[in-house]
């Protein structure tokens, strides 16, 4: 019984101590330092220690080299995060590049899904896992039905970036 008691003491004050650590949905806020491209942005703590790299989760944006609709998601996305705003992230993962991957919350708003729908960035299926499936749909299908301008990236079905390095994937988006 004494052997019970102690490890039921010890569950108890552990299950304490970890209540007062913050959730992801509860992060310390973090300041925006800047943007790299349409799902790229690079924030630090509120101290400037500790910078970080963070690849939005769940959805790709066209690069900035795919004029003008990576210029367009990079405007898009500094719209709606310019420097120095406090976000919040959802991590999901890192990267073979090391950097955070993650949902980024401006208060409640998920920027993520803000930018599939504006029109500047699409749900990157592949990687879907870990994000809210069931609203990145909603939000991909709204989009679809307004005959989002993502299908004009490229002429012809618009050059998708895979992440390998000088490949490209064809997708016709939209019909």
């Amino acid at each position: 019984m004494a052997i019970y008691l102690l490890h039921f003491s010890w569950l108890a004050a552990a299950a304490i101590a970890l209540s007062s650590i913050p959730t992801t949905a509860a992060a310390a806020e973090l300041k925006l330092l800047s943007i790299g491209d349409g799902d790229t942005i690079r924030v630090s703590g509120n101290t400037g220690i500790n910078k970080t790299t963070v690849r939005l989760a769940c959805i790709d944006a066209p690069e900035t080299s795919q004029a003008p609709y990576g210029n367009a998601a990079r405007q898009a996305l500094q719209a709606q995060l310019p420097i120095g705003t406090e976000v919040s992230l959802r991590t999901k993962a890192t990267d073979r590049y090391g950097r955070t991957v993650a949902e980024v919350l401006k208060g409640t708003t998920n920027i993520n899904q803000a930018l599939v729908q504006s029109g500047v960035a699409f749900v990157y299926w592949q990687y879907i896992e870990g994000c809210d499936l069931e609203t990145f749909s909603s939000v991909a299908r709204g989009k679809q039905q307004q005959h989002c301008h993502l299908t004009k990236w490229a002429s012809g079905p618009p050059t998708l970036t895979t992440g390998v390095k000088n490949e490209t994937l064809r997708l016709r988006l939209y019909g």
